[in-house]
């Protein structure tokens, strides 16, 4: 069997001890929505799901990702 590429997200999340924003878009590939939601919820975050962006939400969004991370940190 092969090794996976990615450690356990949800392993390494439950060590975060600090404020998280978890963003997923709808177009996004290779996160779903319910993949993103059960992140945040792991490590005690927040999870926003963004409409019509795929997964490289700052490239493609770069205003939106900019004011939501900017509405996070106040």
């Amino acid at each position: 069997m092969a090794k996976p590429l990615y450690s356990d997200l949800a392993q390494i999340a439950q060590n975060v001890h600090c404020p998280v924003l978890v963003l997923s878009g709808s177009d996004d590939p290779l996160v779903n929505e319910s993949s993103a939601k059960q992140l945040a919820m792991v490590c005690g975050g927040r999870h926003d799901h963004l409409t019509g962006i795929g997964h490289s939400i700052p490239a493609e969004a770069p205003e939106v990702f900019t004011k939501m991370v900017l509405q996070f940190l106040r």
